[in-house]
């Protein structure tokens, strides 16, 4: 559930940011798109302490898919995108940072190595039908 929740957080506000930046009235009362984009990298960074780089795709594909359908056109600008991208490497830079520093690499190294393991095969108790994720994450998140 704290996987979700982020996911769904980081995306409202990026989402928030987008429409602050276009017509300069937040949704959540935040007029300025900073704020949005901050917010949206942090718990976009909180996701990915959660379940590892895939926070970050399902963030990656989300968007890509909207700028699709907005036929290309930034509905951010590039500066907006780094700050995001900066808070989210921040937040998981700190804790991640901390535990190299305290305890070694070794744990980092485990957990991405975990993460991609679940990722990649059928570990996690599902193996057998290719769409699972997809379903889930269209019923549970979205």
């Amino acid at each position: 559930p704290w996987f979700n929740l982020f996911i769904f957080l980081g995306i409202d506000q990026f989402i928030q940011g987008a429409w602050a930046r276009r017509d300069r009235t937040g949704m959540a009362g935040l007029k300025h798109p900073v704020a949005h984009l901050t917010l949206a990298g942090a718990f976009l960074g909180l996701a990915m302490l959660t379940k590892g780089q895939v926070a970050f795709m399902l963030f990656a594909a989300t968007a890509g898919i909207y700028w699709l359908l907005q036929r290309f056109r930034m509905f951010v600008s590039v500066s907006q995108v780094a700050l995001l991208l900066l808070v989210m490497v921040a937040v998981t830079g700190a804790w991640f940072g901390y535990e190299t520093w305290k305890n070694g690499p070794w744990f980092v190294t485990e957990f991405v190595r975990y993460q991609y393991r679940l990722f990649s095969t059928p570990d996690a108790g599902h193996a057998g039908f290719p769409g699972y994720h997809f379903v889930v994450l269209l019923v549970g998140c979205f």
